[in-house]
C-alpha cells in the first residue's frame, strides 16, 4: 500500500520551518532545503502542487500564510496525502477556534506535536475526526482573540467512540420531536443534436438527510433499484412487485453506511450523524425521463434579419410544475433590435451574453408555450467571421419529480426506546448542462427546413414524371419481379455562399473580381470598348454600315476589397478609386 507521507513540514511565506514531523527514515531532515531552493525561490508555487526533485516527491498546499509540505521518497498516494492535509487543517481549526495561520502554530507547538503523533502512524493516516480526538486529547489550544467560537464540551463515554464503532455520532442526544428529512436532488445533463438525436444524456443525483433523532437509532433505507429489489425477493422467497426499477451507477456512500450489510443484503443501513449530511451519490445513464423538450426553429433571412421560433413542451405530469425556467437562445453579436411574442412568461435580449433570454416563473406540466422573435442585425461593411451558432441552454427546477425515476420505498427507524418518528421525503430535479444544438441555414432556410423542401420537391417530380419499366426480353429463370431501385445522388449546394474577403468575397466569383477594370471616370466593368469612326465619308447616302468597336486597353485593373451579397440577391463590390472606397 503506498504511503501518504514520509515527513510533514509547516513553513511560513519566507520559507522558515515552523514545525516538522518525520514519520519514516527514508528522507533526511534537510529535504526542506530542496523545496525552498527549487520551488519557493524560483516562484513556481502556483504552477503545480506536485513536484519531483531528485528521488523525492513534494506535495504542498498553502493555507493562509502557511505552506504545508509533504515529502515522500517511495511510491505515494497523492490523493490520500492531500486529503490528509485538508482534514488535518480542519482538525487544527477546531482546536484553535477557527484560525490557522503562523501565529496559531507558534502559540500551539505542544498541541500540534501531540496531534501529529495521533493522526498519522509510520506514514499512514489514522483517525482525524475532531469529535473523537477531543474525547481523549482534552488539551485546549490557544485561541485567536478574533475567534468567537465557543469551546466544545467533552462528551462522556469516549471509550466506545475511540474504538471506531460510531465515530460520527455522540451518545446522549435528546430531541423533543424526532424527525428525519430526506431530499433526493438530481441534475439532468443533456446534449441534443440539431437533428433531434440525443448525443449525451445522464443524471447525477445525491441523497441529503437531516436527522433530529434521540439516542443511537439504526435506519434502513429502501429504494426502487433493480439489484436491491431482486435481492429482497430472493431473501423473502416471493416475486418482486410490478413497477419501474432503475440501475444505479457509480454509487458512493457516507462513512456511516454499513457496507458489509449492503454487499450482502443490498440495503442501505446506517447510524446517521446528527444534523445535515450527504448520505450517498449516484449516476444513471439509462431510462432517463427528460422533463422538457425544446423545438427551436431559427431562420436567417439575408444578412440583416433573423426569425426565431422556440416551442418548449413539459412532459411531466399535469399536476406538477417547474420553477425558475430560463431558456437562452444565442444570437449574433451584431444584433441591433429585437421584438418578441410569447404565450407565457417574458423575454428580452441580453447584450452582455448575446442571448435571447426567455423566463417563465411557473411552468405547468403538459403545456407547450411558444416564443417568436424577430432579430435585426447591423449590416457591416467588412466581412466578419461566420457565426458559430452556440447551442440553446436551459435552466429549471422541478419539485416532486425525478428524471431517473428513483423512489423511496421505505425509511425505517429503530431505537431501543421505541419512540415515534416523522419522516419527510422531497424530490427535486434541476438542470445540469441542458443544451440543444441548432444550426441555422442561409438565405432564409434552416437546415431541417431546406431538407424538408427538397424532399417535397423530389416527391412532386416523381409524381409528375413516373419511371416506366421496359422489359429486356431475356428469358427469366425461376420467379422474379422487376423492382424499382432508388439511387441517391448528392444534391448540389448553393451557388453563392459568403466567404472571407481574401478568397474573393463570394464563393465562385473570384475569377470575376480579377477581370474587372476601371476607366478614368471611375466606372467598373469587365471590358470597355470604343466606337471606331470611318476615315472617309461614303458616297452613297442610302448605304448603311454597321458600327465597329474595339477594346479599350487603357483601363486599369480594379482593386476589389470585398464582395457582398445583398438582400435582393445582387452582388456588390467594394473598390478603391482616387483614394476612396466605393460600392459598385
Amino acid at each position: 500500500m503506498p504511503v501518504a507521507a514520509s515527513a510533514v513540514y509547516f513553513l511560513n511565506l519566507r520559507g522558515d520551518v515552523l514545525i516538522n514531523r518525520l514519520y519514516r527514515d527514508d528522507v533526511g531532515g534537510n529535504m526542506v532545503d530542496a523545496f525552498r531552493m527549487h520551488i519557493m525561490q524560483t516562484k513556481e508555487l502556483g504552477t503545480c502542487p506536485v513536484r519531483q526533485i531528485g528521488g523525492c516527491s513534494f506535495f504542498y498546499m498553502r493555507i493562509s500564510n502557511v505552506y504545508i509540505v509533504i515529502v515522500v521518497s517511495s511510491n505515494a498516494n497523492v490523493a490520500c496525502a492531500f486529503k490528509f492535509v485538508v482534514e488535518a487543517v480542519a482538525l487544527f481549526k477546531s482546536y484553535f477556534g477557527g484560525a490557522f495561520d503562523e501565529d496559531a502554530i507558534r502559540n500551539n507547538f505542544v498541541l500540534i506535536y501531540e496531534l501529529l503523533d495521533e493522526i498519522m502512524d509510520f506514514g499512514y493516516p489514522q483517525n482525524l475526526s475532531p469529535e473523537i480526538l477531543k474525547l481523549y486529547i482534552t488539551q485546549e489550544g490557544v485561541r485567536s482573540p478574533f475567534s468567537s467560537k465557543a469551546t466544545d464540551k467533552p462528551v462522556p463515554n469516549a471509550t466506545l467512540q475511540v474504538t471506531g464503532a460510531v465515530g460520527w455520532r455522540r451518545e446522549g442526544l435528546v430531541y423533543k420531536k424526532n424527525e428525519v428529512f430526506l431530499d433526493i436532488v438530481e441534475s439532468v445533463n443533456l446534449l441534443m443534436s440539431s437533428k433531434g438525436s440525443v448525443l449525451r444524456c445522464d443524471v447525477t443525483g445525491k441523497i441529503l438527510m437531516k436527522c433530529f433523532l434521540s439516542g443511537m437509532p439504526d435506519l434502513k433505507l429502501g429504494l426502487n433499484d433493480k439489484i436491491g429489489l431482486e435481492k429482497e425477493s430472493q431473501l423473502k422467497a416471493r416475486p418482486t412487485k410490478s413497477g419501474k426499477t432503475i440501475e444505479l451507477d457509480d454509487v458512493t456512500f457516507h462513512q456511516c453506511v454499513n457496507l458489509t450489510r449492503f454487499n450482502s443484503e443490498k440495503t442501505v443501513s446506517f447510524v446517521p450523524p446528527d444534523g445535515e449530511f450527504e448520505l450517498m451519490k449516484y449516476r444513471i445513464t439509462e431510462g432517463v425521463n427528460l422533463p422538457f423538450r425544446v423545438l427551436p426553429t431559427i431562420k436567417e433571412l439575408g444578412r440583416t434579419r433573423m426569425e426565431v421560433n422556440v416551442k418548449v413542451k413539459s412532459v411531466f405530469g399535469a399536476k406538477m410544475f417547474a420553477l425558475g425556467v430560463v431558456i437562452k437562445i444565442p444570437v449574433p453579436k451584431q444584433t441591433a433590435k429585437t421584438s418578441f411574442q410569447v404565450t407565457s412568461g417574458r423575454a428580452k435580449y441580453n447584450a452582455s451574453i448575446d442571448c435571447l433570454v426567455w423566463k417563465i416563473r411557473k411552468f405547468p406540466g403538459q403545456t407547450e408555450p411558444t416564443m417568436s422573435a424577430e432579430v435585426e442585425l447591423i449590416s457591416t461593411m467588412q466581412e466578419k467571421k461566420s457565426w458559430t451558432r452556440p447551442p440553446i441552454q436551459m435552466e429549471f427546477q422541478v419539485p416532486m419529480f425525478t428524471a431517473s425515476g428513483l423512489r423511496v420505498r421505505f425509511l425505517k427507524v429503530w431505537e431501543k426506546s421505541g419512540y415515534n418518528t416523522v419522516e419527510w421525503v422531497r424530490y427535486i430535479t434541476k438542470a445540469g448542462s441542458y443544451e440543444i444544438r441548432r444550426i441555422a441555414g442561409f438565405l432564409g432556410f434552416a437546415k431541417d427546413d431546406a431538407h424538408d423542401v427538397r424532399d417535397r420537391e423530389d416527391d412532386d417530380n416523381d409524381a409528375q414524371n413516373p419511371v416506366h419499366m421496359q422489359p429486356t426480353g431475356l428469358p427469366r429463370k425461376g420467379f422474379s419481379v422487376p423492382v424499382q431501385v432508388a439511387v441517391e445522388r448528392p444534391q448540389s449546394g448553393p451557388v453563392l455562399v459568403p466567404c472571407d474577403s481574401g478568397h474573393g468575397g463570394v464563393q465562385g466569383l473570384r475569377w470575376y473580381a480579377k477581370r474587372l477594370r476601371m476607366d478614368e471616370d471611375g466606372d467598373v466593368a469587365d471590358e470597355f470598348v470604343d466606337e471606331v469612326l470611318p476615315q472617309t465619308p461614303t458616297n452613297t447616302e442610302n448605304q448603311r454600315k454597321l458600327p465597329r468597336f474595339e477594346v479599350k486597353y487603357n483601363a486599369r485593373p480594379v482593386k476589389v476589397k470585398s464582395q457582398v451579397l445583398s438582400v435582393d440577391g445582387k452582388i456588390q463590390q467594394c473598390v478603391e478609386h482616387q483614394g476612396k472606397l466605393q460600392w459598385v
